[in-house]
């Protein structure tokens, strides 16, 4: 290889050459120029972060509602305030007399007061078909069987038919008596009702102020829109203010609120105490006095409660007529007690005369007057010490530092302790707490049983008496609950008192029953005497004898069957037939004959997802405390009933309704095939005729 060698002869030229170039002309000076500013370059914006949705912890605020829907709308009788609702025996004595008051409303062609007796008595029931579900096949078919004829003669305002009517009725109830059992008797046989032979009220004028008020096809109520269904989730502050809300607001789309009394239990309560009132004033038994006025008061804030609507209507009557009665009352001042008691009677009056309702344009129809007699000749009006017992000025109640609100958060567990804690624990700042039955109340059934069982021992109907007691112990605990102070006192009574009167019943013994009858008296009367409270030094105005007038004159005392129907249960084998979480009574349905063929079409479409082929079950539901779906096949024992009617209602109920099987969050629940019209009456009849026909071996 070689390089490339460039002639030095030519690189010399070159070089000349370029020196000897010209020299370049100057550019011409020019002003200066403003440079034009730098063109902007967007800023590029940095991309903003992914948010991701924070949850609050805690539980969902809608499955909050339902658990606690499902307790208020849940009969358990273990929870404390569903255990003191009033059972099927108190409800008898509100419909007992009712009936009573219907035939002498009638008979004096009041037939406004006989229809609204009649409806008072459907309103009572269906608080027994909600507390003692298991008697509602029987209160229902009564009330079609029965109550239905004597409503339409009422409507008709035909006494002959009425009478009849009225007298079927009596023979319904005493073969209802008859038929039906229970955990501790085999026939209540010895429980006879018949036309009463004197008036059930006597403060009340049965012709009352005029007729043709009401108002024959009323305008439906106006539906309320259902509540918002709240969203988000709750710590557990959030859950007790939720749940506090439940029991300090009237909602009767909830069975447990739905059953508290209305004005028209109230009324009556308000009315007898006013009929005692007058009868203590008269017998210069002021202190008695002052008490009665003291329970008006406090069974009218229940109504108050229930019925809002009234309330504005209740505290003028208050403010108006009783507060002068009252200042009678401490003057002891007969005269002026006079005066106060007739503005008052006529007050009422004129208060029904222009109240309203939807189905009534007046209720003037119910008409009060001074008392002619006396209801409650069980008590004595001129007592040893009636006057001085009163604490004008008492001392004021301490008030009790409010409960810490919890804190921090909840599991469902969690909100299930805190919902049946507010159902276990007495709390009177809740309003459905507060209107429940104080010992004022309680009394008033405790006293009238206490009569009636001097009169079945009298009659020697030894069940009756016996019956008697035990109701006069189940209304003693709810004064044990409501009143728990007083509990111990009620305790010793009933062992120092009421067992041996228990014991001289069962064993058929008049004259050591008459003996232990009166020892309990002569205890009570102890008892009263011996009691305090902020506002009495004693109560020893309230003293109680053996009543010389039947308490209870729609009673038949000397009634065949009065003993051997006693059958105690224990409670090991006591069993408790299961019912659907959510309320209603049987549909239509148990009233079809059912096609079992039919049926079985019907339950593949819609009930095999759940409850599998055949009923056979072992559908796996995460969230419930058993885990699986019930099997219909076998179906739950409690359930199967010899009386066919009985077996299918008791299937009806969960069809209709539908339930929420008991869990934290169970996945399945049972739909309201019924509510929501999703089977007609008949297909619903053709699926019991079905799971009947699984079961039948």
């Amino acid at each position: 290889m070689f390089r490339k060698v460039i002639p030095l002869f030519i690189l010399a030229t070159l070089v000349l050459v370029a020196c000897a170039q010209p020299t370049p002309t100057a550019a011409p000076t020019l002003p200066p120029t403003k440079a034009p500013p730098p063109t902007a370059v967007p800023a590029t914006a940095a991309p903003a972060p992914t948010l991701v949705p924070t949850v609050p912890p805690g539980v969902a605020a809608a499955d909050v509602v339902k658990l606690v829907n499902v307790k208020f709308n849940t009969v358990t009788t273990t929870l404390t305030l569903w255990n003191i609702q009033p059972g099927l025996g108190t409800v008898m004595m509100e419909y007992g007399n009712r009936l009573s008051r219907l035939w002498f409303a009638a008979n004096a062609d009041n037939w406004d007061m006989a229809k609204y007796q009649l409806a008072e008595m459907l309103e009572i029931q269906e608080v027994g078909e909600t507390t003692r579900p298991g008697r509602a096949p029987m209160l229902k078919a009564f009330e079609d069987g029965y109550l239905t004829a004597l409503g339409k003669a009422i409507d008709a305002k035909d006494k002959a038919t009425f009478t009849k009517a009225f007298n079927d009725t009596i023979a319904g109830c005493n073969a209802c008596h008859s038929a039906s059992t229970g955990t501790n008797w085999s026939s209540y046989k010895f429980v006879s009702i018949q036309v009463s032979k004197t008036d059930p009220a006597f403060y009340v004028d049965w012709k009352g102020a005029g007729q043709d008020n009401y108002i024959t096809n009323p305008a439906p109520a106006a539906t309320a829109a259902p509540a918002a269904v709240p969203t988000g989730n709750l710590d557990a502050a959030g859950v007790e203010t939720l749940v506090n809300g439940k029991f300090n607001t009237l909602d009767t789309s909830l069975a447990l609120w739905n059953i508290q009394p209305g004005l028209g239990t109230v009324m009556m309560e308000y009315g007898n105490r006013f009929s005692r009132l007058y009868f203590s004033a008269h017998a210069g038994n002021w202190d008695m006095a002052k008490y009665q006025l003291g329970e008006m008061l406090e069974i009218q804030e229940v109504g108050e409660t229930t019925r809002p609507k009234r309330a504005p209507m209740l505290k003028a009557f208050e403010d108006g007529y009783l507060t002068p009665l009252d200042k009678a009352t401490t003057a002891r001042d007969t005269k002026a007690f006079d005066t106060a008691f007739a503005n008052a009677v006529e007050g009422c009056n004129a208060c029904h005369t222009a109240s309203t309702s939807a189905e009534w344009k007046s209720y003037r129809f119910v008409k009060i007057q001074i008392p002619t007699a006396d209801n409650n000749d069980y008590l004595v009006w001129a007592a040893a010490k009636p006057t001085g017992s009163y604490i004008a000025n008492p001392t004021a109640a301490a008030t009790p530092a409010p409960a810490a609100a919890p804190t921090g958060v909840l599991d469902m567990a969690g909100v299930q302790t805190l919902v049946d804690s507010k159902f276990n624990t007495l709390d009177t700042s809740l309003a459905l707490w507060n209107i429940q039955p104080g010992l004022g109340t309680v009394m008033m059934e405790y006293g009238k049983r206490l009569a009636q069982i001097v009169y079945a021992i009298k009659a020697g109907n030894w069940d009756m008496a016996k019956y008697q007691l035990d109701e006069m112990l189940e209304i003693q605990e709810v004064g044990e609950t409501t009143r728990p102070k007083r509990a111990p006192m009620l305790k010793a009574f009933e062992d120092g008192y009421l067992k041996p009167l228990d014991a001289a019943i069962m064993a058929h013994d008049k004259a050591k029953a008459t003996s232990a009858l009166s020892d309990a008296i002569t205890g009570c009367n102890a008892c009263h005497t011996a009691s305090t409270s902020a506002d009495w030094s004693s109560f020893g105005f309230v003293q109680i004898k053996p009543p010389t007038t039947d308490p209870t004159a729609y009673l038949n005392w000397s009634t065949a069957g009065g003993t051997g129907n006693y059958a105690p249960t224990s409670a090991s084998t006591a069993t408790t037939v299961a019912r659907p979480s959510n309320p209603g009574g049987p549909g239509k349905a148990i009233d079809l004959t059912g096609d079992a063929k039919a049926g079985a079409t019907i339950y593949v479409a819609n009930c095999k997802i759940c409850h599998g082929d055949q009923g056979a079950g072992g559908v796996k539901n995460a969230g419930s405390d058993d885990g699986t779906v019930p099997a219909l096949n076998p179906i739950d024992d409690t359930l199967k009933d010899p009386d066919p009617k009985v077996y299918a209602t008791n299937i009806d109920l969960f069809i209709e309704h539908g339930s929420t099987p008991s869990g934290t969050k169970p996945d399945l629940v049972m739909p309201a095939l019924g509510d929501t019209n999703k089977l007609t009456p008949q297909q619903i009849a053709d699926v019991i005729a079905y799971i009947i026909s699984l079961n039948t071996k």
